[in-house]
């Protein structure tokens, strides 16, 4: 997608933009990605406290440590996945 998109940077999201509106592009660019994810995360999580109000919510994978402070009913392992695959390995 960014190699339509000549004048814009290549960014990484690897840590919380500092704004909710960027000063600049490159920040701008991280708030469009951060807080647009962050708030699906969130009414995701509302909707599914609706009709499962006692489901244990767990965030997980690369960029999970970059939204665990702003979602905080969620438990945090970043290694869950392989723990995962660690286990079906071991049980068979």
């Amino acid at each position: 997608m960014r190699s339509s998109t000549a004048q814009l940077p290549t960014i990484s999201l690897n840590n919380k933009p500092k704004d909710l509106l960027g000063k600049n592009t490159i920040d701008a660019m991280k708030s469009g990605i951060y807080y647009p994810t962050l708030f699906f995360i969130n009414g995701m999580k509302d909707e599914m406290r609706k009709k499962y109000p006692n489901i244990k919510l767990i965030l997980t994978g690369g960029n999970g440590s970059t939204f665990k402070d702003d979602l905080k009913d969620f438990i945090y392992d970043k290694d869950l996945i392989l723990k995962g695959i660690y286990e079906i390995y071991i049980n068979n």
